[in-house]
């Protein structure tokens, strides 16, 4: 009888992409893991993109949000974004939507997939 092998080990906790900081044990492995799943909207290039940061490195404030009305999920705003109201923002808009969130009521895509809304006819 052959014995499962194990899987390729991979990092435990990556590196952040914005400062290159490093793990060095599985808890802080854990964090940055954490950190990193946390989207933030920025505006980079003229465009308004999504990156995860870890706490070295995490935009300056000002901060804000976008809030899904059902579970209170959703991603954080920074700089300018956050000064704004994020659903009168046309980009902030776009990302959403591209996204699978509803604007009104605010949704996130998991809770439209867990309800079963496809949004206004």
């Amino acid at each position: 009888m052959s014995m499962p092998q194990p899987g390729r080990r991979t990092s435990s906790g990556g590196v952040c992409p914005g400062c290159g900081q490093r793990p060095d044990s599985a808890e802080t492995a854990a964090r940055l893991r954490a950190e990193l799943a946390v989207r933030w909207l920025v505006h980079e290039a003229g465009a308004l993109v999504a990156r995860g940061f870890c706490h070295r490195c995490v935009p300056p404030g000002p901060y804000g949000e976008v809030v899904c009305g059902f579970c209170g999920d959703g991603p954080l705003l920074a700089g300018a974004l956050a000064d704004a109201d994020p659903i009168a923002d046309p980009a902030v808009i776009g990302w959403l939507t591209s996204q699978g969130w509803e604007v009104d009521p605010v949704t996130c895509s998991s809770c439209r997939r867990a309800f079963g809304w496809a949004g206004p006819p």
